[in-house]
């Protein structure tokens, strides 16, 4: 199973988040979701996963970026490995590579292919 999660902008603490598909165990925080600039400029983003179910998930996650207008910014990022144990919180985080970064989406995935999006 596999889910792309969607959600939003540099400013919105609190970002809606609406799964498409199935994302079986896996789920986001609530309240986990932020990003914010670092010192450089750059924009952060970081969200919480939780697995609610009984064996560890090892999955893979990365990050798109996009400007105030949705177009994409930079490339996209390469998939990063995570486990996330049973019934415990794994944080994620990416960097976004350019300035004018204002939105971020996070794509979470079993194999690293297939990925649902989340809109």
């Amino acid at each position: 199973a596999s889910v792309g999660l969607l959600f939003g902008c540099a400013s919105n603490s609190d970002p809606h988040v609406n799964p498409i598909g199935s994302m079986g165990n896996i789920s986001i925080v609530p309240g986990s979701i932020k990003s914010a600039p670092n010192l450089n400029g750059l924009l952060v983003a970081q969200a919480t996963l939780h697995n609610s179910g009984s064996s560890s998930v090892t999955g893979f996650y990365r990050c798109k970026f996009s400007d105030l207008n949705g177009m994409q910014v930079g490339n996209d990022q390469v998939w990063q490995q995570v486990t996330i144990y049973p019934n415990a919180n794994q944080a994620v985080k990416c960097m976004a590579t350019e300035k004018e970064t204002a939105n971020f989406q996070l794509e979470f995935s079993a194999d690293g292919q297939n990925v649902n999006a989340i809109q």
